[in-house]
C-alpha cells in the first residue's frame, strides 16, 4: 500500500446553458463516485443553474461539502424572460468573463493539485489555468 497523500482535486462544471446534456450529468456522477471512493480529496465549482438541473435529475443531492457554487452575476438583475436578445448575448459575454474571472479566483484560493473542467465550459476555465501553469490539468 502506497503511503503517498492522494492529490487535491477540482473538479469545474460552469454552463450558461439552461438545459441538462448527457456530459453534464456524466461528469457529475463520476464526481459523486470520487467523492465516495476519495475522501473527500475532490471539489465541484458549478453554477447555481447547473446545479439546480442536476439535482431535479436526483444528481448530486448529498455532495453540497463538496460544492463551491457560483451564484449567477446578472439573473437576480434582470429576469432572462425579460431581456431583449441582443442585451440577453451581451448579459451573457459578461456573464463568462465573470465565471472566468471567479474560476481563477477560487483556484488561487483552493490551491489544487490537479483541475480537470468539464469540456463545456473550458473556456470559463483555460484563462485561470493559463495563468497557473503549475496546476496539473
Amino acid at each position: 500500500m502506497s503511503s503517498r497523500k492522494p492529490h487535491s482535486v477540482l473538479m469545474i462544471m460552469l454552463c450558461l446553458r439552461r438545459t441538462l446534456g448527457g456530459a453534464e450529468k456524466r461528469y457529475a456522477r463520476v464526481f459523486e463516485m470520487l467523492v465516495e471512493r476519495t475522501e473527500g480529496k475532490h471539489q465541484l465549482l458549478i453554477n447555481r443553474p447547473m446545479l439546480i438541473l442536476l439535482q431535479e435529475a436526483d444528481i448530486l443531492t448529498g455532495c453540497e461539502p463538496y460544492l463551491i457554487v457560483l451564484e449567477p452575476p446578472f439573473r437576480r438583475l434582470i429576469p432572462a424572460g425579460d431581456m431583449p436578445h441582443l442585451f440577453g448575448q451581451f448579459c451573457n459575454l459578461l456573464a463568462a468573463l465573470w465565471y472566468a474571472y471567479e474560476c481563477w479566483r477560487i483556484i488561487c484560493r483552493v490551491k489544487p493539485d490537479i483541475v480537470h473542467p468539464l469540456l463545456t465550459g473550458i473556456y470559463f476555465t483555460l484563462p485561470a489555468l493559463l495563468l497557473h501553469p503549475r496546476i496539473g490539468h
